[in-house]
C-alpha cells in the first residue's frame, strides 16, 4: 500500500487499485455457493452484497471523474485539497460504521459470477485513468464523508475503499479455510 503523506506516483496507484482488484477476486474465487450469502450478523452484508457494493461505487466514481474531466480546472485545487491527502489511507480502516447512500445499496438481484466479471472490468478503467493524474488533480468534487478531493484523490480513494470492504468480505463469508467448506 503507498504511504499517506509521500507522493503517490500513477505506477504505484495502479499497482495498489491492481493489488486490491487481486485479493477481493482471489477471496471470490474462495467461496462456496453457501458462503456468498452468508453474513456474520445482523443487518451486516454478505459477500454477494459487500461486491455488488464495489461494484456501485466504481461505477458511480468512475462516471463521476468522467464528469470531472470534461469540465475545466480548478485554479484553487491544491489549497482545497491537499489537507485531505493524509486522511485518504485511513478510509482502509473500518473504525466505525459508514452508512453507505441508497444509490450504494446492494440489491441482491446479480449472481456472483457476473458481479466479479463487471468489478474486474471497472476496476481496468480506473486503473487507466490513473495515467491522467495532472487532469485529475485539477478538478474537485466534494466527498460526503471526506470532504473536497480532487479527481486523483478520488480514484485512489477506491483502492482503500476496496480494502475496507475486503475485510468485511472475509469477516461475513469466514476466512479463506471456512470459505471452501
Amino acid at each position: 500500500m503507498p504511504t499517506p503523506t509521500a507522493a503517490v506516483t500513477e505506477a504505484q496507484a495502479q499497482r495498489h487499485l491492481a493489488a486490491t482488484r487481486d485479493a477481493v477476486l482471489a477471496h471470490c474465487a474462495q467461496l462456496s455457493p453457501e458462503a456468498w450469502h452468508r453474513s456474520d450478523g445482523e443487518g451486516r452484508w454478505t459477500p454477494a452484497q459487500i461486491l455488488e457494493h464495489l461494484v456501485l461505487v466504481e461505477q458511480r466514481i468512475l462516471g463521476l471523474l468522467g464528469a470531472m474531466l470534461e469540465q475545466a480546472p480548478e485554479a484553487d485545487w491544491r489549497e482545497r485539497t491537499a489537507a485531505q491527502e493524509p486522511k485518504l489511507a485511513a478510509t482502509a480502516v473500518a473504525v466505525s460504521k459508514v452508512e453507505a447512500p441508497p444509490p450504494m445499496h446492494p440489491q441482491g438481484n446479480r449472481a456472483p459470477a457476473e458481479l466479479q466479471a463487471a468489478f474486474a472490468a471497472l476496476r481496468e478503467r480506473t486503473m487507466a485513468l490513473a495515467v491522467r493524474r495532472g487532469e485529475l488533480e485539477q478538478r474537485v468534487r466534494t466527498h460526503l464523508a471526506l470532504g473536497d478531493l480532487n479527481g486523483w484523490q478520488w480514484l485512489r480513494v477506491l483502492g482503500y475503499h476496496t480494502e475496507r470492504h475486503l475485510a468485511q468480505m472475509q469477516a461475513a463469508g469466514g476466512g479463506a479455510a471456512a470459505a471452501r467448506g
